[in-house]
């Protein structure tokens, strides 16, 4: 339909727009956002159909452009929303046109740069006084009829999104490099806080979100006759194209994106962005001049920051955490792009603006500017917000600059100034000096340390004590014991009265102060346990429903817990409230008994026999009780991982505790029946894999006891599992039990084979399906090293059953383009079949191949990731070649293969909070490409002809890791 439409609607809305002494600016911005709908949704098809929306727009795209120019070749007005809508809606129209049609040339848009530039420009100088300054009206929160912003900070907003899509253009590139100081230097000054950050914070009108990707194309097919029957006529009736104009506009334009984003994340905030990026236009030296310099100038603080953040500390975390997208947001945004896209000359140039804007901010405070410090805390939040860039720069030596003097240099000056009367820049200097800590000199740090530990008991400005939290944060972990003892027990008892005043965003802050001040207290914690334990307590429990403070607070809990001499006084302060929660699930409010289930694995884990013992005499019981009974799979799911650190830390003596001998262990089978159920739901049974695990490795001759009717109880599980990874943890269970059964590992195939599966000839067969269907996608190092070793041991038992099944093997055919889901129905990816044993020896190849990308990352981090595998087949597989070069029995050889290993589980650690549990398993300590070497030189030398014939079915790249190993 839109196709259909475009050539017929265009026409009247060009009329619309280009007829300014017509029609009012209003009623052409409405026109203007039809165009931006349709161009949107063009876009989107031409995933698809690019050369059909690229022909359909390329005669469209001067006339527009020439239109666009004229609106935007005129200053930036103040206090005129009307002028600044019109605007915007020019802005997103030319950012669907640079992102999704090749037809927009470089010569038409450099038509346009002019203009663009002088809005730019002219739109800082409007910003400076509206929103930095307050002397003229920004119209904050101010929306029309149909409910479309009309501030001028949503205006800045778009015209830097636009910005950030024209630098982020490879093609522009060396168009941008010509220009970018003075792009990053202009930037900074955007930075500066408003006026409305520094007023009460007011509540913003929320409008709701709408998609005209959505509506029925319908509306527009009602419309057409109407813009037809007047398209003829070029001088319209402005009631009835008023009309039409409005209709199609509430029916076909939704929420901008800049007012989506208010309501997420940095994380999508810079997924958008990344998607925004896709730019196929290039940019000329002047436009990305006017780019950078326009971006530095929105950054800082305007009139309206400044207030709202004066009053209300939650508002100023909400805003540094970048929930809130706003201007100091969208230009840090640019800068990024900017050190990301521009290489050394970006750094270089972010480096040398931001000298240059200290420099001026000197000269301003001496001359008596009250608003010398804005520009300053807003060059010192650029750096900071770029902080990992500039860092990773000089390590690397992409800059000469020594960002540690830049920076001692730029906060030295401000050490003595009033913290009453540069709240806001004393506070940027506590998070700039956390933020560069590796780089800034042990006195200056020691001295922001002490500084930190002070404010937090002080009467001052709540900015300053955000910052002064976001400091300690970060230094406490790596201080010097020696030089903060001193003020530890004030700082614990400041942060613990600051719990009482804190709310919302700034109790996340608190807390996680709060716990880096515990561990770095660390001996000093035992004295405060009794006073900070019962406050955290109570407000985990008062914050129950809200998953983040509740876990927050369970963290701390956690650092006491690990310090010495407090976790007994703890579990004794803990457990008489978690007893009647967990005995009487049914009468607790939402929440509680999943939280308490948390709190008490928490509890349980790496804790002394003793204290495993204390818990299970007061929950075991009810735990089974949960498992059994409970439909909530919240519950469940928590209840599981409680038996597993019950089982992990009680160990053979958890089968004494109970006053029957045989109940615990027919309790702990019970839950395992219930959670292996097949008709329970796969969320409910989410973490059976990891309860079953710790079965098997710590109650081992109670468990083999069991172990057929376990088999058959897991097959039955993974074959009604909707969760893949559900599957793979039950994977692992079967690759833990081939490990056991070693050496007469054939004797579990064996078991296996006489087990039924439905639709299996038996649960071998079906298992193995799976299992190399799976092995790629399973994550941890403990997993992947139990998983891929075990494959190793079933191939190595030649057993005649793995040659007589056949299992997917690699993908033959994928569809071209965009996938649909009709295409995917009617042409579904087609997969060859191998034999078993070809197949498990693909993905021992593979894992080989993981690993030499994991040591190619670490031998050469500073190459692009992107020139790997921009190579043929033949560069690519000379890499293990090269690796491997030291002949067999070299120190040098064994060096690497340990560079490897430590390479792969250095990427991997951390990925699974369950790997804790499967720390003491003998397994972990297998370093996995010692391991597969030595697999491929025995099962290569047991039987040549087989190893030769199933190395025929590899692929080059799998034969050439083999080739390596076997020829070291």
């Amino acid at each position: 339909m839109i196709p259909t439409l475009v050539p017929v609607l265009f026409p009247c809305l060009y009329t619309i727009v280009s007829s300014s002494q017509t029609y009012n600016k209003y009623l052409r911005t409405k026109a203007l956002s039809i165009v931006y709908a349709c161009t949107s949704v063009l876009g989107t098809m031409s995933g698809v159909y690019q050369a059909e929306t690229s022909a359909l727009m390329e005669p469209m795209l001067k006339p527009w452009v020439d239109q666009f120019s004229f609106i935007l070749e005129h200053p930036v007005q103040p206090e005129d929303p009307d002028d600044w809508s019109i605007r915007m809606e020019v802005l997103k129209c030319l950012n669907q046109f640079v992102q999704n049609f090749p037809s927009f040339t470089e010569n038409e848009f450099m038509a346009i740069l002019g203009p663009l530039w002088q809005t730019f420009v002219s739109s800082l100088r409007v910003y400076t006084r509206s929103a930095v300054e307050g002397t003229e009206d920004s119209y904050e929160g101010s929306y029309d009829s149909d409910g479309a912003e009309k501030s001028l900070d949503s205006f800045v907003i778009q015209l830097f999104e636009f910005l950030l899509t024209i630098v982020g253009s490879r093609r522009l590139a060396k168009v941008v490099a010509n220009n970018i100081a003075d792009l990053v230097y202009n930037t900074i000054a955007f930075l500066q806080l408003t006026e409305q950050q520094l007023l009460p914070y007011s509540v913003m009108t929320k409008v709701p979100i709408k998609s005209f990707v959505f509506y029925p194309l319908r509306v527009l097919a009602n419309v057409i006759p109407v813009l037809s029957a007047h398209v003829p006529n070029p001088a319209l009736d402005l009631d009835i194209t008023s009309t039409v104009v409005l209709s199609l506009f509430k029916r076909l334009v939704g929420m901008p994106a800049f007012l989506i984003r208010k309501d997420f994340s940095n994380k999508l905030n810079r997924c958008v962005i990344g998607f925004m990026l896709l730019s196929r236009v290039q940019l000329d030296c002047a436009s990305l001049n006017f780019i950078t310099v326009l971006s530095l100038d929105l950054n800082q603080i305007d009139q309206n920051t400044v207030h709202s953040w004066s009053t209300d500390a939650n508002q100023f975390v909400a805003d540094e955490d970048d929930f809130t997208y706003n201007c100091r947001v969208s230009g840090a945004l640019l800068l990024e792009e900017v050190a990301t896209s521009c290489g050394r000359e970006g750094i270089d140039a972010i480096i040398n603006a931001a000298r240059k804007r200290f420099s001026e901010s000197q000269l301003e405070k001496a001359g008596g500017s009250v608003f010398w410090w804005r520009i300053r805390e807003a060059t010192l939040f650029a750096l900071a917000s770029l902080s990992e860039q500039l860092l990773e720069a000089e390590v690397s030596g992409l800059t000469k600059v020594c960002l540690g003097n830049l920076l001692e240099q730029m906060i030295t000056e401000d050490m003595g100034i009033g913290v009453h009367e540069y709240p806001f820049l004393y506070a940027r200097m506590f998070i700039s000096v956390a933020k560069f800590s590796s780089v800034i000199s042990c006195g200056t740090l020691e001295h922001f340390l002490h500084a930190a530990m002070k404010t937090i008991g002080m009467g001052v400005p709540p900015a300053v004590k955000v910052g002064a939290c976001r400091a300690l944060s970060q230094l406490l972990p790596e201080a010097n014991k020696g030089v903060i003892e001193p003020q530890m027990m004030g700082l614990l008892s400041s942060l613990t009265d600051l719990l009482h005043q804190a709310s919302d965003e700034t109790l996340h802050l608190v807390l996680e102060t709060l716990q880096a001040a515990i561990r770095a207290g660390h001996e000093l914690s035992a004295s405060t346990e009794p006073i900070i334990s019962p406050i955290i307590l109570n407000m985990w429990a008062l914050h129950i429903s809200d998953p983040l403070i509740s876990i927050e607070a369970i963290e701390v809990l956690e650092a006491i817990k690990n310090s010495p001499c407090c976790i007994r006084p703890l579990t004794s302060r803990i457990l008489p409230y978690l007893g009647p929660v967990l005995n009487k699930p049914q009468q607790q409010p939402d929440g509680l008994v999943a939280g308490s289930l948390d709190l008490l694995t928490m509890l349980l884990k790496n804790a002394p026999t003793d204290v495993v013992k204390s818990a299970y005499d007061v929950c075991f019981d009810a735990i089974i009780r949960i498992v059994l009974q409970s439909d909530d799979h919240s519950e469940m799911q928590n209840a599981t991982e409680c038996l597993a650190s019950f089982v992990s830390g009680g160990r053979q003596e958890l089968l004494a505790w109970g006053s029957d001998s045989g109940f615990t262990m027919r309790s702990l089978l019970d839950a395992a029946s219930r959670l292996l159920d097949p008709d329970l739901e796969s969320s409910g049974s989410l973490f059976v894999g990891s309860y079953i695990l710790q079965l098997i490795l710590h109650l081992p001759s109670q468990m083999g006891q069991h172990i057929q009717d376990l088999i058959v109880a897991l097959v039955r599980r993974m074959q009604s599992a909707s969760i893949a990874g559900l599957k793979s943890s039950l994977l692992l269970i079967f690759a833990r039990l081939v490990h056991m059964s070693a050496p007469n590992v054939e004797q579990f195939i064996s078991l296996l084979i006489t087990i039924p599966a439905e639709g299996y000839q038996n649960a071998f067969v079906y298992v193995m399906s799976e299992w190399t269907k799976q092995q790629g996608e399973i994550q941890g190092a403990y997993q992947i090293k139990v998983t891929t070793s075990a494959l190793a041991l079933l191939l190595s038992t030649r057993h005649p059953e793995l040659s007589n099944i056949n299992v997917q093997g690699r993908l033959l055919k994928s569809i071209e383009g965009i996938t649909t889901r009709s295409k995917a129905k009617s042409a579904p990816d087609q997969w060859t079949i191998v034999p078993l044993p070809a197949k498990i020896l693909a993905l021992l190849a593979d894992a080989l191949i993981e690993i030499k990308e994991q040591v190619q990352d670490v031998v050469d981090e500073d190459s692009d990731w992107e020139e790997i595998h921009e190579g043929d087949m033949e560069s690519e597989n000379d890499l293990l070649p090269a690796a491997f070069a030291t002949p067999y029995g070299s120190s040098a050889h064994d060096l690497h293969l340990e560079a490897m290993a430590k390479a792969y589980n250095e990427n991997q650690e951390d990925e699974n909070g369950e790997d804790t549990l499967n720390i003491s398993d003998p397994l972990n300590e297998i370093n996995l490409a010692n391991y597969l070497t030595d697999f491929f030189v025995k099962f290569s030398q047991s039987d040549r002809q087989l190893f030769d014939n199933l190395c025929q079915s590899l692929t080059p790249a799998q034969q050439n890791a083999i080739r390596v190993v076997l020829n070291r």
